[in-house]
């Protein structure tokens, strides 16, 4: 059994991530959203997909839509 993780042993992955971060972490989050969605879909709701490749793309298609529009990707 492995010992719980710490802000210690984590080091700067324990820091809260910038405003500017979690944006790019949401907006990554709805483009798989939206690839997954897509999959399923093109393949028949899943139906001609492998079957680890449907519930990968149901897992991602099941998360709730970001409810913003996705930026431009310039520099802010």
């Amino acid at each position: 059994m492995t010992a719980p993780l710490t802000a210690e042993a984590l080091g700067p992955l324990a820091d809260t991530p910038t405003p500017d971060a979690m944006a790019r972490m949401e907006e990554r989050r709805e483009l798989f959203r939206i690839a997954a969605q897509s999959a399923l879909n093109r393949s028949r709701g899943g139906r001609d997909l492998e079957p680890e490749a449907r519930q990968w793309a149901r897992n991602w298609a099941r998360i709730k839509p970001l409810g913003r529009p996705l930026s431009t990707g310039e520099p802010s």
